[in-house]
């Protein structure tokens, strides 16, 4: 019979967490470790004796309800193929001690963060995109958990632009004196904070929203610039200079055999008059990667009643992976 051990974050055990993750991963094993948080509540091992064989931390953040209901965050799961009953029946039982109604994972604290699993579709793994074993969705719902929102990633290898109705849409932008340009890299800090203003505005009825400090969502997007050029990074604004449209775009290092882009992040003002805004910046980035000789564009991570996920079957995308988060509504004890 084995046993659950608690700690906090500032007792949290790394070196077992990493002994966990290369059983699972091998040497080659990928930074899994949670990050500083404020939302952390505790971590959770399942123990065999000295070695564990499952573990998840547990977020706590009292302004993210889902429909009035109370929710912990169960994040950085990882687990060997084993029964996992033990670990969720003691965050359940934790949960239900001080009235929490439901639980939503996998989460690493927020949605700014990583969450989802994969659940469909596995193949050869994109840059940013999560990775862990095929059998982790299974151990959450042999455990009571049902899958709650699902996400997906297009992949577009008939790369077009100037779709039909493009330019009704560019006159009607024009006619608003909206200007489109692409990113200055070096001064990517200072456009970050800019375009910071924007996905607070574009995001904060997304569910499961949570607030992100200017700085802490700036420190969020530092590690790609590596990966970035200039081309592929679109910003639109009024005739003020606000920004009120950004693109987030990158060359996929992980695929060998083509020259491929990921589309992260799409965003616009939610002013009705700027409806039509992510075709706009869309078909601007099309254009130049065709320009480039970019022979696919993955879009990455769209929610299931995105808009966004529109956008990419408007140019030609075909689901390549699904994703999903799961969650377990506890109810009365």
């Amino acid at each position: 019979m084995g046993h659950i051990q608690k700690h906090s974050a500032s007792d949290f055990p790394s070196e077992l967490f990493l002994s966990l993750t290369e059983a699972i991963y091998g040497s080659q094993r990928p930074d899994k470790m949670p990050k500083q948080s404020d939302y952390h509540e505790k971590s959770y091992f399942s123990m065999e004796g000295e070695k564990a064989g499952a573990t998840a931390t547990v977020y706590s953040n009292s302004a993210l309800q889902v429909d009035g209901k109370s929710v912990w965050m169960i994040g950085n799961f990882e687990a060997l193929d084993v029964d996992c009953q033990e670990l969720f029946a003691a965050i359940t039982l934790d949960a239900r001690a001080v009235g929490v109604d439901q639980l939503i994972g996998p989460m690493n604290g927020s949605t700014w963060q990583e969450y989802r699993f994969i659940v469909g579709q596995f193949g050869a793994p994109f840059l940013s995109e999560m990775s862990h074993p095929k059998y982790y969705s299974d151990l959450w719902k042999q455990n009571e958990f049902s899958t709650f929102q699902r996400y997906f990633s297009y992949k577009d290898s008939a790369i077009i632009a100037n779709v039909e109705g493009i330019s009704k849409l560019e006159q009607h932008f024009s006619f608003l004196k909206v200007t489109l340009r692409t990113i200055d890299l070096t001064s990517f800090e200072l456009e970050l904070e800019r375009i910071y203003e924007l996905c607070v505005r574009a995001f904060r009825k997304n569910i499961l929203y949570s607030e992100i400090s200017k700085e802490q969502f700036v420190a969020s997007y530092l590690p790609f610039q590596m990966w970035l050029k200039e081309d592929y990074i679109w910003i639109a604004e009024n005739d003020q200079r606000e920004c009120i449209g950004f693109l987030f775009a990158f060359e996929n290092k992980l695929n060998p055999t083509e020259t491929e882009l990921i589309v992260k992040t799409i965003a616009r003002s939610p002013a009705f008059e700027y409806n039509g805004l992510g075709t706009v910046l869309g078909n601007q980035f099309m254009k130049k990667a065709i320009e480039n000789g970019v022979t696919s564009i993955l879009h990455a991570f769209m929610h299931e009643s995105n808009t966004s996920k529109n956008l990419s079957r408007r140019f030609n995308g075909e689901c390549v992976r699904t994703y999903e988060l799961l969650s377990k509504n506890l109810g009365s004890t």
